[in-house]
């Protein structure tokens, strides 16, 4: 049984699209941040946000959603209640 043309072209096109979908999905981990990526290897507070802090200071600030002298005080505030 050969082939028609239309069928060619169907199979094409759902070749194209799957293609389409993986290469979607393998450039998906360019959309997060680096340090993102480190949270298990280096864990979350101790170790990843203080280097956030020394080597992206923009983002450690937009992270934590206030200034770092700010949010030191209230971090230490906080602290012996917690």
């Amino acid at each position: 049984m050969a082939a028609s043309d239309e069928d060619i072209t169907v199979l094409a096109m759902l070749l194209l699209d799957d293609e389409d979908e993986n290469n979607s999905r393998k450039n998906w981990h360019c959309w997060v941040r680096p340090w993102i990526l480190m949270r298990k290897e280096r864990g979350y507070y101790n170790q990843l946000i203080p280097e956030l802090q020394a080597t992206d200071t923009k983002e450690y600030e937009e992270f934590i959603r206030m200034d770092h002298f700010p949010f030191q005080l209230l971090v230490n505030e906080l602290a012996p209640r917690l």
